[in-house]
């Protein structure tokens, strides 16, 4: 850190190197992206989207703006881009970014591999076991593979109605939510993993988060849990 800082500084006196200040001028405020220097909301657009363009590929931009258009909770939506950019704080990340972690880089559900957000949320035996399970509850009729399913960008292209694509979004999202969570738990609460719970709050949250639109939903929980694909056809 201190080597980082040190470096800040030599740039910044480089860059301050030879300025004289006029302390007779009067002090003003411009705003270099515009000619005339005057602040505009369009122009900050603008580098915003340009910044979008630099930074993350097209597929993954497309991924945001769904995000984004979804119902669900605004902290959902943040903690959704954070893990479609690969910025959420995993172990493996923080050591990389030299913050001390007080446990093992491994992961907290099979403590067999590094805590990567591939293995903790694809690769891990037991987080398949959680995809497996979700998927067997829609069922065939979704017209998807496993592997499609697991895959955010797939569900995009490849399903075509619009009511059917949206409920799936919500349930994918509040899959890694979920399991999200139950790292959190084992992590600073000391807790243990619990299949079951986790199951239990992805079926309510997609649920609660599915029903969350304009009009009020006509599908109760046990509908959703029993039928899922009924409830997604008829939304």
């Amino acid at each position: 850190m201190a080597t980082v800082i040190g470096e800040e500084l030599r740039e910044l006196k480089t860059m301050i190197q030879g300025i004289v200040p006029n302390i007779l001028a009067t002090d003003d405020f411009h705003w270099n992206l515009t000619s005339n220097g005057v602040f505009t909301l369009s122009s900050v657009s603008h580098l915003v989207s340009n910044a979008k363009d630099l930074a993350w590929p097209s597929p993954i931009i497309k991924m945001l703006d769904v995000i984004w258009k979804t119902t669900i909770p605004a902290k959902i939506k943040i903690f959704s881009w954070r893990f479609l950019i690969n910025r959420l704080p995993l172990k493996v990340q923080l050591v990389n970014r030299g913050v001390p972690i007080l446990t093992s880089i491994d992961c907290p559900f099979c403590s067999n591999q590094p805590e990567t957000l591939d293995h903790l949320f694809y690769q891990c035996h037991v987080t398949k076991v959680v995809w497996n399970r979700i998927y067997m509850w829609l069922g065939n009729d979704v017209n998807l593979s496993h592997e499609d399913f697991k895959n955010f960008g797939s569900i995009q292209e490849k399903v075509k109605k619009t009511n059917i694509k949206v409920t799936l979004n919500t349930i994918w999202i509040a899959l890694i939510w979920c399991t999200w969570n139950m790292r959190n738990t084992i992590i600073f609460d000391n807790g243990i993993f619990s299949f079951d719970e986790v199951i239990s709050n992805i079926l309510y949250f997609s649920w609660r988060w599915v029903s969350n639109k304009e009009l009020p939903s006509r599908i109760n929980f046990y509908d959703w849990y029993k039928l899922p694909l009924l409830c997604i056809k008829t939304f």
